[in-house]
This record gives C-alpha cells, structure tokens and sequence, in this order.
C-alpha cells in the first residue's frame, strides 16, 4: 500500500479574453497574486507534488507557470486539452496515459464546476473551488488507477484559499 495525496486546484482569477474565447481568458493581476500566494500555502503545508498535469487553457497554464516559478524543486509537468471544463470522468482516463508509478503527491489544475464535483466524488464532501483554491486529498491505494476509481474514499486533508 502506498500512501497517496492529490491536489485538486483550480486556476486563478481569469479577465476576458481579447480573441480566443473562454478557453483563452488569461489571469487578472488578482489570478497571478492568488496563484503565487497558493504555492507559497502549499509548501508550508508540505505538498510539493512531483507531477503537475494541467488544462491548457491560459488561465490554469498561467496559474501553473506562477508555480512552478515560486517552486524550487524539480517537476514534472503536462499540458491537457481534455481537462478544459473537465471532471472526474475526464481526469481518471486522461491520467491513464500518464506514468504515475513514482509519484505520491500529484497536482492536478483545471476549473469548475469539475473540480468542486471531482473532490465531492472523491472525498463524500462537497468543497466549492473557489479562484486558486486547492483542495489537498489523501489515500492508501496499491495504485494511482485504483486510488482514482476508489470514490468517497479519499480523506479530504485541508482546503487551501488563498
């Protein structure tokens, strides 16, 4: 068994976007102070995570690229079109192509309503995610496949709000 921890955080503050759409809505000043604040709250708590798969829309690509720069240690990281408005439905088959083996605290930035719907059907708790919120879930799982097919049995550690 393998104790494993996963961060469910949703991207920062977003404006409008210029041209592009939603999916090209980049950060406020706001977004790009709560992503920074986010990462400094999460190494106090001590969840450095080893791999960061994100959305790659702007808004999470700039909300992970704030930390990642606030970071010092080395990560691995992922860029998802399928996690744009993703879910729980989206993520677990999406991590599938991912090698997970050597990894005990994974990141995962993306949007709501998913998130906030992913961390209900993980945890048995309904968590609102607000803007840069993280929500910090633990289990003992042989495996990321079967930690992420295993729902309401995930402890839901702490919720970050910067």
């Amino acid at each position: 068994m393998h104790h494993l921890r996963l961060i469910l955080a949703r991207h920062g503050e977003a404006g409008r976007a210029s041209s592009g759409g939603d999916v090209q809505r980049p950060l406020t000043q706001h977004g790009h102070k709560q992503a920074s604040r986010l990462a400094t709250l999460l190494s106090e708590a001590g969840w450095l995570p080893s791999i960061v798969v994100s959305s790659s829309a702007l808004r999470t690509r700039e909300t992970t690229q704030n930390l990642l720069d606030a970071w010092s240690h080395e990560l691995q990281v992922a860029w998802e079109d399928s996690f744009y408005l993703g879910n729980l439905h989206t993520i677990v088959p999406t991590l599938q192509h991912h090698n997970l083996s050597d990894c005990s605290c994974l990141m995962l930035v993306g949007h709501n309503p998913g998130w906030s719907d992913a961390v209900s059907q993980l945890s048995g708790t309904y968590v609102s995610m607000g803007t840069a919120n993280a929500a910090l879930l633990s289990i003992e799982a042989e495996s990321w496949d079967e930690a992420l097919l295993t729902t309401y049995n995930w402890t839901l550690q702490d919720v970050l709000r910067p």
